[in-house]
């Protein structure tokens, strides 16, 4: 006698004692409960497993988020380390070459004394002689000569002697 019939599973009745009752059986198998059953269990078994999945997908997706966070971080701040570096080494640079223009801002300024120093030893009209105009113009010739652009504004020290026999 057969209880079921699906499309490759075939269940024959095991149960040959008369433990249960064949017509128990029959209701049993015929009603509608354990079918209900199987497929309720089945389903949750599948929810579970749909669960769990999705569960580890979105574990491993925060992972990945967290290890891209992460590594965006790195890049960031060594990108951050680099350009810290070229603004140091440009601040550098500038110091270098702003230090370059005040030597060669002294050496015209000291060669610039010695030739009116000079200048002065031999001329009896020096008092005639707007010095502070004379001074800046020998001033910007040099700089316009070597190419050095700037605002200068020369005046007048008191501590400098110009004439040697003054001193």
């Amino acid at each position: 006698m057969k209880l079921y019939e699906f499309k490759n599973i075939k269940i024959d009745l095991v149960l040959t004692e008369d433990i249960i009752p064949e017509d128990k059986l029959q209701e049993i198998i015929q009603s509608d409960d354990i079918i209900k059953l199987a497929r309720k269990k089945t389903y949750e078994h599948l929810l579970r497993a749909r669960r769990k999945s999705k569960e580890l997908k979105t574990e491993s997706r925060k992972k990945i988020a967290r290890k891209m966070i992460l590594m965006r971080e790195r890049i960031r701040k060594n990108n951050k380390i680099k350009l810290d570096k070229e603004v140091n080494q440009s601040i550098k640079w500038v110091k270098d070459i702003q230090a370059i223009e005040l030597v060669l801002m002294q050496d015209i300024m000291n060669k610039i004394h010695l030739s009116l120093t000079n200048a002065l030893h031999s001329l009896d009209t020096s008092s005639r002689i707007n010095w502070d105009d004379l001074l800046n113009e020998v001033v910007r010739e040099t700089l316009s000569n070597n190419n050095i652009v700037g605002a200068i504004k020369i005046t007048k020290n008191p501590d400098i002697k110009l004439d040697p026999g003054e001193a």
